[in-house]
């Protein structure tokens, strides 16, 4: 994922299932895409590591793979689709700004 829009940290500032104070517990909650396929993230008490990809039809969105830790336990799973903000996101897909 060469230098794309979503090239480092991003803000969460909403998921479905998570209020905001889960999602700011420990820090801000948080995506960071770095330049090549891998990236981090961290919200509530969940930290991770990601393997991304453009979404190849619609290059506005990106998906990822995750594997990381909730308080301990073990976890992994996908987002589909993390939409930038020019794009149109579905109701379920986390909502990123750009952090400062």
């Amino acid at each position: 994922m060469a230098a794309t829009i979503f090239a480092g940290p991003w803000r969460i500032v909403w998921m479905s299932g998570w209020d905001q104070d889960y999602v700011d517990m420990d820090v801000p909650g948080h995506i960071t895409f770095e330049n090549t396929q891998s990236g981090s993230f961290q919200f509530g008490m969940v930290q991770g590591q990601m393997d991304c990809r453009l979404d190849k039809r619609q290059s506005q969105r990106v998906e990822f793979t995750w594997n990381g830790f909730d308080e301990g336990d073990e976890l992994a799973g996908q987002w589909r689709r993390c939409a930038s903000p020019s794009a149109n996101a579905s109701p379920d897909e986390p909502v990123l700004h750009p952090s400062p």
